[in-house]
């Protein structure tokens, strides 16, 4: 593969978008983020381009500083606003007290380097970034193309893990860049190596044939359902959890669905009026559900997560291929047959001053050194 086969575009260029008719859900992506007029995501600030190599095709993500960013464009929001939000679910206020501390001594080193001028690669702005099916043969070549293009931000590819990307991860240090640790995320493997005859995952199963809830498929939802759509998952993600989360638009949800992008499966009361939603994204062999909502006010009892849950569970079997069920939730996870894996970001450095290496140093030694294990500790 030559140099010149690299092709890297914005939105402020000329992007021929039906050029990657091969790939139609980068595709179907970017003729959303650069020509619908419509946001992505309330609180997703960002330039969307294009990466194209050989047969493989990735969107991309720009940003200068945006420190008020979501986390899935925003370097510091992840390692410092999203890390405060998660000290604050820890019961040991023992512990909290010196993290914080700690958190709050890095964050003006992570401003003047400029952590957050930076270009991802294969960001989706979903919380887990699935990759295709990539050796990463052509990643010293698309290196070089990014540091030509971007002399003077970082390069980022969030959610790698061990499972999923043994073999790339590898790929990535040999070329270079650091592997930071991000998250732990659950996965479970198809075949299913034992998950599905957890007491648990049984029992959640069996909640499919006993709700009283009425099904709603993915062909069955209508056009005024998305706002409802938007308000569950806002209850569950946005207000339960953090607001630091993606605020996808309802014009979005419901143009993923169109587009065949995302497939929703829901639960409406006998009023017709919905109360559960769940969203997968399947892409190059492996699953997620970057949307899960319910009705946060209705009785525990009722089973609204396991529902869901129990849906993508059966989705996942019914297609045959693994689920990465990201992170939170890791009791109901891990009591399902879920395997922890750390997630990791890697990011390339070396063509910036010693200054901002450095600063990457601190911060790849501290989440390798201190982030991991607590990570570990608390299932977080």
């Amino acid at each position: 593969m030559a140099y010149d086969d690299i092709n890297i575009r914005f939105n402020r260029d000329t992007m021929e978008i039906q050029e990657l008719a091969h790939n139609r859900q980068v595709q179907s992506f970017l003729e959303y983020a650069t020509q619908s007029g419509q946001k992505i995501a309330d609180n997703v600030e960002t330039q969307y381009g294009v990466l194209s190599s050989n047969e493989h095709v990735f969107p991309l993500t720009q940003n200068d500083q945006e420190y008020a960013n979501c986390y899935v464009v925003s370097p510091y929001s992840a390692y410092i606003d999203y890390a405060c939000e998660e000290l604050r679910s820890l019961r040991s206020k023992v512990f909290i007290l010196p993290m914080q501390g700690l958190i709050r001594g890095v964050a003006p080193i992570l401003r003047l380097a400029r952590v957050n001028k930076a270009i991802h690669i294969n960001n989706w702005l979903l919380s887990t970034n699935l990759f295709p099916k990539w050796d990463g043969s052509d990643l010293t070549l698309i290196t070089s193309k990014l540091i030509e293009r971007f002399p003077d931000r970082f390069l980022y590819f969030r959610s790698l893990n061990h499972f999923s990307n043994k073999n790339l991860m590898a790929c990535f240090v040999e070329n270079g860049y650091r592997l930071i640790p991000a998250r732990q995320v659950y996965i479970f493997d198809m075949p299913p190596s034992g998950w599905d005859r957890k007491v648990n995952t049984q029992r959640d199963m069996r909640l499919l044939e006993t709700t009283n809830l009425l099904h709603v498929k993915n062909n069955e939802f209508k056009a005024s359902d998305w706002d409802r759509v938007r308000e569950l998952y806002d209850a569950l993600y946005l207000q339960k959890y953090t607001r630091l989360n993606p605020q996808f638009t309802a014009e979005f949800l419901k143009w993923g669905q169109k587009e065949k992008l995302f497939t929703f499966e829901g639960y409406r009361d006998h009023q017709g009026v919905l109360q559960a939603i769940v969203g997968t994204f399947g892409y190059q062999g492996t699953l997620t559900a970057p949307f899960v909502g319910y009705n946060t006010k209705l009785p525990k009892s009722m089973g609204l997560y396991r529902l869901l849950m129990a849906r993508v569970f059966r989705q996942a079997c019914e297609i045959g291929i693994p689920l990465n069920l990201s992170a939170g939730a890791a009791s109901f996870k891990r009591l399902r047959g879920g395997k922890p894996f750390i997630e990791y970001t890697a990011v390339y450095d070396r063509h910036l001053s010693v200054y901002r290496r450095s600063t990457m140093t601190i911060l790849d030694t501290l989440l390798n050194l201190v982030g991991v294990p607590i990570m570990r500790k608390f299932n977080l």
